[in-house]
């Protein structure tokens, strides 16, 4: 019986070691079908200039990867706006994505919907010092870190006019850092990974007379919310907010877990126990009665 019980314990540990680790997010994407309809729809100034297409986001281990599909690159006139994430601390299945239905047309604070965004991927922007040395904002490539701690007043936004059609007071980043006397202020207040570079491939795809460049940023979500949940949500802008894309990402139903199921796990374990237990009633039957 001590074999039997070691090799529960040991299938035990296993199971729970496993079962405790969080599923992998296939690549999956996010249509530009939070405001308007898409192409044509949605986008304020040329849609050969601004429009998304699309998010495409995984999840691998603790390493998140979003790529957003769009005409528009860096410049100095608009620029890279942060990436903003969604995911509930106390319950990887909530759901915690609560858009505006009317956003497209709102310029009030309410236009940066009832999400609680409460990470971000923020783009290296130390642009109130060192003659902009720092920021890499209006480049097609640059670093940026995984940050969170902040709020409605730490954000930076958009204030394009379009006529009735505004796109004013959209969330499109945070606010700059700054240095003074040799320390340095964020508009936030936990950073939870290091600097990683961001990047620009161009001319991914073509579509509708527009060519596709392709934004790319990787960074480590460990030790946050971003690394278990089971849903998350995602929304990015550039600087004028011409185009936006938000939504949600969920592995919830029918999502590929990368991890063996527990019922497998389980069932693996009893039969294990049930060929050792055999094995051992076998010997005892075969061995010489003791005079």
């Amino acid at each position: 019986m001590k074999k039997i019980s070691k090799w529960i314990t040991a299938l035990s540990i296993t199971f729970t070691s496993v079962a405790a680790v969080a599923a992998d997010i296939p690549a999956t994407s996010i249509m530009d079908n939070y405001v308007g309809a898409g192409y044509g729809s949605d986008v304020y100034g040329g849609e050969s200039q601004f429009d998304i297409d699309q998010m495409v986001v995984s999840r691998t281990g603790t390493t998140m990867s979003v790529g957003i599909y769009t005409a528009f690159s860096g410049n100095d006139n608009y620029q890279m706006g942060d990436l903003f994430m969604s995911a509930d601390p106390s319950n990887p299945d909530a759901n915690p994505w609560n858009p505006a239905p009317n956003d497209r047309y709102s310029d009030s604070s309410s236009s940066n919907t009832g999400t609680d965004w409460n990470y971000a991927y923020t783009i290296r922007d130390w642009s109130g010092t060192h003659d902009d040395r720092y920021n890499d904002r209006d480049d097609t490539s640059g670093r940026g870190r995984l940050v969170s701690g902040f709020d409605q007043d730490d954000l930076r936004t958009s204030s394009e006019n379009h006529g009735n059609r505004s796109r004013a007071d959209q969330a499109v980043s945070l606010n700059a850092s700054s240095y003074y006397n040799r320390r340095q202020y964020h508009a936030y207040d936990n950073i939870h990974s290091g600097w990683s570079n961001w990047n620009t491939t161009d001319n991914v795809y073509s579509m509708n007379g527009i060519s596709y460049n392709l934004i790319s940023f990787e960074f480590d979500v460990a030790g946050t919310a971003l690394a278990t949940a089971n849903q998350i949500a995602f929304r990015w802008a550039m600087s004028c907010a011409n185009d936006i894309i938000e939504g949600l990402v969920s592995i919830n139903g029918d999502g590929p877990v990368d991890v063996p199921e527990p019922e497998t796990l389980l069932l693996l374990l009893l039969g294990l126990g049930g060929i050792v237990a055999r094995r051992k009633i076998g010997s005892q039957k075969m061995q010489p009665a003791v005079l």
